[in-house]
């Protein structure tokens, strides 16, 4: 999940503290234990992929170019997990 929002806008931190906290491995297991393949495939899994940005419209630093490469990252071996079962 990817939040984008304009600088400094409240709605988009006050989703991004709400979602950082609920993407949790514990949460996510307690929302797929009425789905064993979903659990099985969260099972061994760190936080979900989930990445928050700010924007002004000017480029984007390096700092959050290196955290968008690392949520693709995450988000294909997920990807790839859920491929496996």
């Amino acid at each position: 999940m990817i939040a984008i929002g304009p600088f400094g806008c409240m709605p988009n931190r006050l989703a991004e503290s709400i979602l950082s906290e609920i993407m949790t491995p514990a949460d996510r297991l307690a929302a797929a234990a009425g789905d064993p393949r979903l659990s099985t495939i969260l099972t061994g899994m760190g936080d979900l992929p989930f990445l928050a940005i700010e924007s002004d419209g000017a480029p984007f630093p390096q700092i959050t170019t290196a955290r968008l490469e690392a949520f693709c990252l995450q988000a294909r071996r997920l990807h790839e997990r859920m491929q496996q079962f």
